[in-house]
């Protein structure tokens, strides 16, 4: 279990945000993780501080829910795969971006953003035992903004909707 707690007092925020872990040990090389929590993250000093904000912008925050397995393949070998999904809550949106004038970019943000992302996750990590070492993980995510703009309905892919991923060492 844990539990975090931020204050920002330029936006009189104060927030305890609770998260909890649990293992499940299938043997003594498998075992099963899964974990839930809320994650939360002011905003950029440049967004929080802007004048032209209506009104203090909140944190923004991310309810997540992650699932996996983990083996050992050999003793210095382990093989992972999770799966995860997060619901984020309160993002800045320049209120250019929703208003019929598209080009006043003084109007400042209001924290209305909501999205989500989910995905999986696969990696190998092999530990320097003899001679060599090294990692492979490959990842799929799916990162969706709420699409606030006038006559338009559902959500779009967001800034970081990098899809696919591989890394080799």
């Amino acid at each position: 279990t844990g539990l975090r707690y931020d204050n920002v007092r330029f936006n009189s925020s104060s927030i305890f945000s609770p998260r909890i872990g649990l293992e499940f040990l299938f043997s003594p090389i498998t075992k099963f993780n899964i974990a839930f929590g809320e994650y939360y993250q002011s905003p950029s000093y440049w967004m929080l501080m802007n004048p032209n904000n209506a009104h203090p912008l909140k944190h923004s925050y991310t309810a997540q829910a992650v699932a996996g397995f983990e083996h050992l393949l050999a003793e210095d070998t382990r093989l992972t795969f999770e799966i995860y999904r997060k619901n984020y809550y309160n993002r800045p949106v320049k209120q250019s971006d929703i208003s019929l004038d598209s080009l006043d970019n003084r109007l400042g943000f209001i924290d209305i953003g909501e999205g989500y992302s989910e995905g999986i996750e696969v990696f190998v990590q092999k530990k320097f035992a003899s001679k060599w070492y090294g990692t492979i993980s490959y990842s799929y995510s799916d990162s969706k903004a709420k699409d606030y703009r006038i006559n338009q309905d559902g959500y779009y892919p967001w800034d970081y909707d990098s899809k696919s991923g591989l890394t080799l060492v």
